[in-house]
């Protein structure tokens, strides 16, 4: 799906004009860039604030594909929005989904309590939903200042 991402941040060429080619690489780059930083900053993080999420090797291996998973459902949606030649508002309410697919795959984890799973659940939609974007914007503006 990350290479499908990165071919697809080259579409904008076809239909905007001031889109070069040095853009679109740069584009790519931050975008493959924010979701692997992402995997491993999501993880950390969540490991941090959840220990029982990675007290031993399995459940981090099991924290990481539920992370990786949810994040997959993130670049679905960036790579809808990079085909598309203008933004299609609808598509913007699939980022609000992502607290539900979360849920979905809590029982995965092994996380108990119905207080526990949804804190569990609202740290990880708001981590997965801030930190690629966070991550984008940051590189895209040392990218560019640095052009």
């Amino acid at each position: 799906m990350l290479a499908v991402l990165a071919l697809v941040s080259f579409v904008p060429m076809l239909y905007e004009e001031d889109w070069t080619m040095s853009r679109c690489v740069i584009h790519a780059i931050a975008e493959l860039s924010s979701f692997i930083a992402a995997l491993y900053i999501v993880s950390f993080l969540l490991g941090g604030f959840f220990s029982e999420l990675s007290k031993s090797h399995s459940s981090t291996i099991r924290m990481n594909n539920y992370i990786a998973y949810n994040l997959m459902f993130l670049v679905f949606i960036e790579i809808l929005n990079n085909s598309m030649a203008y933004l299609f508002p609808p598509l913007l309410f699939l980022y609000l989904y992502l607290p539900v697919i979360a849920s979905k795959g809590i029982e995965y984890l092994g996380v108990t309590g119905e207080k526990r799973v949804w804190r569990v659940v609202l740290m990880a939609s708001a981590l997965m939903l801030a930190i690629p974007y966070i991550v984008r914007k940051l590189l895209e503006m040392i990218i560019y200042t640095g052009a």
